[in-house]
C-alpha cells in the first residue's frame, strides 16, 4: 500500500468513527458517505435519496440524529438517507451544494440531472415518511394525471369529493399487470377520448367586474373559461386503498360525485356514451341528499383531511451594526445580542445567521436588540469585549462613558448551538458580566481607507 493510500484509509477511518460517534455508534440504515461514496452511490443512483449535511458539533444535528435513523429504517424500500460529516475530509461535497448552516437537507431524486432541493419539511421521523411518501406520490401520479384529468391522491381524495358544488368524475383507469408476487402494479395513464370528454364540458361564461377610478365604480363584463363538470384519475401509490373505498373489482370504473353521494356509470367505456351520461347533471342545480334515489346513489366514503399547515412566522435576518449604530443598539440604556462573525457575512459558516434570526424571535419580546458584527474587520472591538473564538456571541449593558458591562459565550462552553440557553441566563441574571473601561468601533471611512490599502498591496501576493 502507498503512503497515499494509506493516509486515504486513515482519513476513512477517522470520518466514520466520527460518524459513529455522531450516530451513538449505530447509523442503522442510514448510508454515512464520502466523496467517493458520494458520487457512486447517489449520482449513480436511480432512486430517491435524502442526504444530511452536519457537523458532529451542532445541536441540533445530534436532536435529528435518532430521527434520521428512525426514517432511514421506515423508508429503505422506497427511498435512501444518506450522511456527509462537513467538517472532515469532505467539505468540497459541503460547499458544492452551497450547505451553510447545520443540519442541511437535500433531496437528490430518481432523474440526477436535476439539481438537488432542500428539505423544508418537519424534521422528525414522521415528518420526514411523509415527505417521501408524497414525492413518490406526485412521481407515480404525474404519468398518468393530465391537466384536464388531474391525478388525485389518496391525501387529495377528501378535497376533490368534498370542495366542489360541481358534479366530478372519479375514473378509475384500466389496472396494470400485476407484479411478479401478483401485487398490484398501478393504473395505465388516462385514455385520450377520456380527456377530450372533460374538455367538452368547457363553457365560456360572462361575469361583472367591478374596478374603481378616482373613487367611481366602473362595471364591466369579462368572459370566461369555466368547467361545468370536474374530472379527475385516482392514481397514486395508494390507488387501491381509494378502489377499496369504493368498492372497485373490475376496472376501469367511472363515478360521478354528486350532492355528497357518488353513482356508478355502468354504460360503455367511450366518449360518446359518456358524454351523453353527463350532460343531464352538468348544469343540473344541486339537489338534497334526500332527493337522490336511493337505490342509484350511495353515500361518499369518508377520506383524512388534510391537516392544516402551521402557520410559519416570519423571522427576519438581524442587522449589522457599525459605530453610529453601537450607542443605540447597545449603549443607549439598553442590552443587546452580538454574533461576532468571522466571515465577514451573517450567514457564517455554522449557521450563526438562522441561529441569531431565530433568537430575535424568541426573544422579540423582551428589553433586548440582536444584531451582528463583522469580527475580522472590527478586530480591535472583538478583542475588547475579551473574544478569542470566532464566531461568538456577545450580551452588552450599560451606557457610553458610564458603567459599560460585558460577556461572551465562548465557543468552548457550548457554542453557538447553545445559544437560546445562553440567552435565557443573561436575561435570568445568572451570567457573570465584565465592566468595560472603552468599547469602540472602526469608523467606516477608516474601514474603507484599510480595504484600499489591502488592494493596493494585493500584487505582492502569491497564486497557490
Amino acid at each position: 500500500m502507498t503512503a497515499k493510500l494509506a493516509l486515504l484509509g486513515l482519513a476513512a477511518a477517522v470520518g466514520s468513527a466520527a460518524a459513529a460517534d455522531y450516530f451513538d455508534e449505530d447509523a442503522g440504515d442510514i448510508v454515512v458517505l464520502d466523496t467517493e461514496a458520494f458520487g457512486s452511490k447517489v449520482m449513480e443512483s436511480d432512486e430517491m435519496w435524502l442526504v444530511e449535511f452536519f457537523a458532529p458539533w451542532c445541536g441540533h444535528c445530534q436532536k435529528l440524529a435518532p430521527e434520521w435513523r428512525d426514517a432511514a429504517t421506515r423508508l429503505k424500500k422506497s427511498a435512501k438517507l444518506g450522511a456527509v460529516d462537513c467538517t472532515g475530509d469532505d467539505k468540497e461535497i459541503c460547499s458544492k451544494y452551497g450547505v451553510r448552516g447545520f443540519p442541511s437537507i437535500k433531496v437528490f431524486v430518481k432523474d440526477k440531472d436535476k439539481e438537488p432541493t432542500d428539505y423544508k419539511g418537519a424534521r422528525d421521523a414522521d415528518g420526514i415518511e411523509s415527505f417521501v411518501t408524497g414525492e413518490a406520490s406526485k412521481e407515480a401520479a404525474g404519468s398518468i394525471g393530465s391537466k384536464l384529468v388531474p391525478a388525485v391522491m389518496y391525501t387529495e381524495m377528501h378535497e376533490f369529493l368534498t370542495d366542489s358544488k360541481k358534479p366530478r368524475v372519479l375514473l378509475f383507469p384500466e389496472e396494470k399487470d400485476a407484479k411478479e408476487d401478483g401485487s398490484f402494479n398501478g393504473f395505465k395513464s388516462v385514455p385520450s377520448w377520456f380527456k377530450m370528454t372533460a374538455s367538452s364540458f368547457k363553457k365560456e361564461v360572462e361575469e361583472e367586474v367591478t374596478s374603481y377610478k378616482q373613487g367611481k365604480a366602473i362595471v364591466n363584463k369579462k368572459k370566461k373559461v369555466v368547467q361545468m363538470v370536474e374530472f379527475g384519475a385516482a392514481a397514486d401509490e395508494e390507488a387501491k386503498k381509494i378502489a377499496k373505498k369504493f368498492k372497485v373489482e373490475d376496472t376501469p370504473k367511472v363515478f360521478l360525485v354528486f350532492a355528497g353521494h357518488y353513482t356508478s356509470y355502468d354504460g360503455e367505456f367511450n366518449k360518446e356514451e359518456l358524454k351523453e351520461f353527463l350532460e343531464e347533471y352538468a348544469e343540473m342545480e344541486i339537489p338534497e341528499a334526500d332527493e337522490l334515489p336511493e337505490e342509484d346513489w350511495t353515500k361518499l366514503p369518508t377520506f383524512p383531511e388534510k391537516p392544516t399547515p402551521k402557520k410559519k412566522v416570519a423571522v427576519q435576518a438581524v442587522k449589522k451594526i457599525n459605530s453610529e449604530r453601537l450607542y443605540s443598539t447597545c449603549l443607549k440604556g439598553t442590552s443587546c445580542i452580538l454574533m461576532l462573525s468571522a466571515t465577514g457575512t451573517p450567514e457564517g459558516t455554522h449557521g450563526e445567521g438562522e441561529l441569531m434570526a431565530s433568537l430575535a424571535a424568541k426573544y422579540k419580546h423582551d428589553k433586548l436588540n440582536f444584531a451582528w458584527v463583522d469580527a475580522v474587520e472590527q478586530d480591535e472591538f472583538a478583542a475588547q469585549l475579551g473574544v478569542e473564538a470566532l464566531p461568538a456571541l456577545v450580551s452588552i449593558k450599560g451606557k457610553r462613558d458610564k458603567k459599560m458591562k460585558a460577556a461572551n459565550l465562548p465557543m468552548g462552553e457550548g457554542g453557538l448551538t447553545e445559544g437560546a440557553n445562553w440567552v435565557d441566563k443573561v436575561l435570568g441574571g445568572d451570567v457573570r458580566f465584565k465592566v468595560m473601561k472603552e468599547l469602540d468601533m472602526k469608523e467606516d471611512y477608516l474601514l474603507k481607507m484599510d480595504a484600499g490599502s489591502d488592494e493596493d498591496a494585493g500584487g505582492d501576493e502569491e497564486d497557490l
